[in-house]
């Protein structure tokens, strides 16, 4: 089941955050914003969603609507739910939002040193459309078009 993150959610996905985004720590040096994202202020803001199994969460996917994109600010799905397709379901969610709010596209924004996301985006259907440095740091911009 998906469904918006509570506040009683925080414990677990901050438990999630770090247990599904700690291995790129090393590779991507420094500030990680998966990791140091207000994670309540977002869950306030309805911007995050959870993927549900037997009550505890499983997975999550942080998304804003800006105009006419919808922004997928992380997703992360617990070691023993991947590939299952839970990324997959997650993604979907945050484009039927965009959907109904009139957006056009999905945008990701990751660390060019992040291969995996890369590579897991682009077999979504996301294409690359940048490279920029920002904050001494290579950044890959993926879009998808929203249908």
């Amino acid at each position: 089941m998906i469904r918006h993150a509570r506040s009683s959610d925080l414990h677990q996905l901050r438990y999630l955050a770090q247990t599904a985004f700690a291995p790129y720590a090393i590779r991507t040096r420094g500030k990680r914003e998966p990791l140091s994202a207000d994670l309540r202020e977002l869950v306030e803001k309805d911007e995050v969603s959870v993927y549900i199994v037997e009550n505890a969460v499983r997975g999550f996917v942080c998304y804003r609507i800006d105009g006419p994109d919808v922004h997928i600010e992380a997703l992360a799905v617990g070691a023993k739910y991947r590939r299952r397709g839970v990324g997959r379901q997650l993604l979907d969610h945050a484009d039927r939002a965009g959907l109904r709010a009139n957006c056009r596209r999905a945008i990701f924004y990751t660390n060019a040193q992040m291969f995996e996301n890369i590579a897991y985006f682009r077999a979504k259907g996301f294409q690359e459309i940048d490279r920029r440095m920002s904050d001494g740091y290579e950044r890959v911009v993926l879009e998808r078009y929203l249908s």
